[in-house]
Order: structure tokens, then C-alpha cells, then sequence
């Protein structure tokens, strides 16, 4: 079993809001989709990839949240997928998935896998059965501004200047000038 991050790789449950500060949104959900309270701020992320520089042909695999964005942006970056394979996300591999995996690159007559940082590290010691595979950084982009809920964001400073004053309010006393 798995524990809440920072010590593990789970999340909190949606109920866990009441007590947050700050909250990011992703994938286009909007402050209104999510119950938040005054006073909260918002922050929007984005995430990508950086896809290979190369013309092999792969077979995708991975085992994360939304894995149809991951195989649209490897798409979308110009990699030719000869197939795709989704796990849950945060799967544990095992060998009977690297078997399955080995065999569905060869039918799909891909030459190489790709797959996430995070199917890297969940794959432990098999990755090195199933070479060659690339792996794809997947990058978080956080929009310049929070939002705030029922609360006006001051615009005018910039986002260190902002992330500064967030932690400052939450951490008084344990920030030094």
C-alpha cells in the first residue's frame, strides 16, 4: 500500500479541500467545478511532453491518470505509434505485464517502447528486459497568476513574488528575509 504525498505517490481525496490554501487545476477544469472556499487561491497547470527527436516507430505503453492525452501528445510531437497499451495509474509491473507488453510491440511490429517518467520508475528492475525504450519527460507548466475565489489576486507582481507571499502567509515566522 501506497501514502499521501509528499511521503508517497496518492493523493488527497476531494474532501481534503476544506482545509487548503491553495489548490491547482488541471486539464482545463474550472474554479467552478471544484467546491472551494473563499479566499482560496487557484493555480492552473498544463502539462506536456518532450517528445523524442527520432523517426522510430514505438509502442506506447503507461500507467497514468488520463493516458489517452499522453498517446494523443506523442501524436501530436510527430512520433509514429505502430500501438498503445494503458495500465491503471500508479500500476505495479509485474512479469506477466512485460511479457504481455514484449509480445504486443512485436505484433504491432513497433521497433522500440516509449513510456513516462513515472512508468520508468514503477517498472523497477524490469525496464531493463524490455530495452529499447524511451522515456518521456512529461513537464508541468504553471500559468503566470492564481486565481482567487471570492477575493481579488494582486496581478501586478510577479509569480516569485506571489509564491513568496503565499508561503509567508502559511509559514509566519519560519521565512527569513
Amino acid at each position: 500500500h501506497d501514502a499521501l504525498l509528499p511521503v508517497g505517490r496518492l493523493r488527497e481525496p476531494l474532501s481534503s479541500l476544506s482545509r487548503a490554501s491553495a489548490v491547482v487545476l488541471m486539464d482545463g477544469v474550472s474554479p467552478e467545478q471544484v467546491p472551494l472556499r473563499e479566499g482560496q487561491s487557484a493555480w492552473r497547470v498544463s502539462r506536456s511532453i518532450v517528445p523524442p527527436e527520432t523517426s522510430d516507430t514505438y509502442f506506447a505503453f503507461c500507467g497514468i491518470a488520463r493516458p489517452q492525452s499522453f498517446f494523443a501528445e506523442l501524436r501530436k510531437a510527430g512520433v509514429h505509434l505502430a500501438g498503445t497499451h494503458e495500465f491503471d495509474d500508479h500500476y505495479s509491473y509485474g512479469a506477466s505485464d512485460v511479457q504481455l507488453l514484449l509480445r504486443l510491440r512485436q505484433q504491432s511490429g513497433a521497433t522500440a517502447f516509449i513510456t513516462t517518467e513515472k512508468d520508468e520508475v514503477n517498472l523497477g528492475g524490469y525496464l531493463h528486459q524490455m530495452q529499447p525504450v524511451r522515456i518521456v519527460p512529461v513537464r508541468m507548466h504553471f500559468e503566470p497568476a492564481p486565481e482567487r475565489i471570492a477575493g481579488a489576486a494582486d496581478r501586478s507582481t510577479s509569480l516569485i513574488e506571489q509564491l513568496y507571499s503565499f508561503i509567508v502567509r502559511q509559514n509566519p515566522g519560519c521565512v527569513r528575509e
